[in-house]
């Protein structure tokens, strides 16, 4: 690559980084109306997108699966063997440690207003490896947290902010 092109590739990711900080709430805007105007054009992609990272990407799918399982295990009570024997509790008792975790106003209804947060990453983790599945899914790792706060938190350690 040449010196000059580099120079404007950097020169534009700092612009694009200033501009973004300077109309952050606009853009926020101008993307949930782009969603709510186009939700099947962005669910296909999104899905299309899974699909092909699924193939590429084994910590990926292992990941995608287990966050399934655990979904489908809380909202229907569908008691699989290996998501039990990943979380290390019954589907009752990982209800009621959660409980025991929530913050003022989440209750068991309003799932999804929450979010199961992994304390440390999963992106922290070989998934490949059926021990770091262990660490990763079991309940001591998973904590609940208002669906904003997690989105706003990402795939960062806690201690690390």
């Amino acid at each position: 690559m040449s010196y000059t092109r580099e120079k404007h590739i950097e020169y534009m990711k700092e612009y694009n980084k200033k501009y973004y900080m300077l109309n952050k709430e606009k853009l926020k805007e101008d993307v949930k109306k782009y969603y709510f105007n186009n939700k099947k054009k962005v669910r296909a992609y999104r899905n299309q997108w899974e699909k092909n990272k699924m193939k590429s990407d084994p910590n990926f799918k292992i990941r995608f699966i287990m966050k399934q399982r655990v979904r489908s295990a809380l909202k229907n009570n569908i008691k699989s063997g290996k998501t039990i024997k990943l979380l290390g509790l019954s589907i009752n008792e990982f209800w009621l440690y959660l409980q025991s975790k929530f913050k003022p106003g989440m209750t068991k209804e309003n799932y999804g207003k929450w979010h199961l947060d992994h304390i440390i990453p999963c992106s922290s983790f070989d998934l490949s490896k059926p021990e770091e599945q262990t660490k990763c899914f079991h309940y001591s790792n998973i904590q609940p947290l208002w669906a904003e706060e997690n989105l706003r938190k990402g795939a960062k350690l806690e201690w690390q902010n």
